[in-house]
């Protein structure tokens, strides 16, 4: 490894360099969004420098305060197999062990990407639960007659629900679109509480969160912590009333055992299963 070699946090003068890696990524996100992704505070990007050539790009965004999610992870391919990426995320896992406010380091990849699950091993993070995520542009087309569920309207009400949650089958809270988080409903600030829209069911045995997310598409994102979505009257009628009055794409998060019990997978899109990694500094 050349001794010239060291890790910089980027600024918007590095986009010319930026550019000039050979990810073989079309439309690369991180090229795109690059002046964004420096001007949001809970955005952090980082290069590993050859001289003055960028290398390997990776960061981590900052949720709910104490949740680092590393990720943007790409390297040069004339750079590739030679442990870059390790070493820039190792550099980076450092940085924030030694920052006050972070209690926890994760990071969240699909299962078939080898090379991915095994740089988490190597960066110490433990796999903490896999998921699958589906989207649906017509949830009408589910076949539910039951009634629609009730709005739930106040953030001390929707706060009162998840302080009564005695399980969640996901093993996690998903925070946003591609950020699962393993957190407790005293990480939700009452801002975070007010942006999603909440709906019980007739007896309130049952209850989900669905939240606006924009990620180059427009998601509502729900958030349902049973394996029985498939049992609810009128939790689908529910949802798919919801995400025709947004104009969005429905996006919902199952646990491997909801999944097997999915009913006309037809109607989604189904992403490869995900797996959370991650650690407690």
């Amino acid at each position: 490894m050349s001794s010239a070699m060291k890790v910089k946090r980027l600024s918007l003068d590095d986009f010319s360099k930026i550019k000039e890696m050979d990810t073989g990524i079309e439309d690369d996100y991180v090229v795109r969004a690059f002046e964004n992704l420096l001007h949001r505070p809970d955005n952090f990007l980082y290069g590993l420098m050859e001289d003055e050539r960028i290398v390997t790009v990776a960061g981590y965004s900052v949720f709910a305060s104490r949740f680092a999610i590393l990720g943007r992870l790409r390297t040069d391919r004339r750079y590739l197999s030679r442990g870059y990426a390790t070493k820039l995320l190792l550099e980076i896992i450092e940085e924030l062990k030694i920052n006050p406010t972070i209690s926890f380091i994760g990071a969240a990849t699909n299962e078939p990407n080898v090379s991915a699950n095994k740089v988490c091993r190597k960066l110490g993070l433990q796999q903490l639960v896999t998921f699958h995520s589906l989207t649906c542009r017509d949830f009408s087309k589910l076949q539910d007659n039951g009634p629609t569920w009730t709005p739930v309207e106040t953030v001390n009400e929707k706060r009162i629900r998840l302080q009564a949650l005695k399980e969640n089958a996901l093993g996690m809270f998903p925070y946003e679109c591609y950020y699962p988080l393993p957190l407790s409903e005293r990480d939700l600030s009452d801002e975070y509480l007010h942006r999603m829209t909440c709906y019980e069911n007739h007896d309130s045995s049952r209850f989900f969160f669905i939240h606006e997310n924009q990620k180059g598409e427009f998601y509502s994102q729900v958030k349902y912590f049973w394996n029985d979505l498939f049992e609810q009257k009128g939790l689908w009628n529910t949802i798919a009333h919801h995400v025709q009055q947004e104009q969005s794409i429905g996006w919902i998060d199952l646990s491997p055992e909801a999944f097997q019990n999915i009913k006309q997978p037809e109607i989604f899109d189904i992403q490869e299963p995900w797996r959370l990694y991650g650690t407690w500094t």
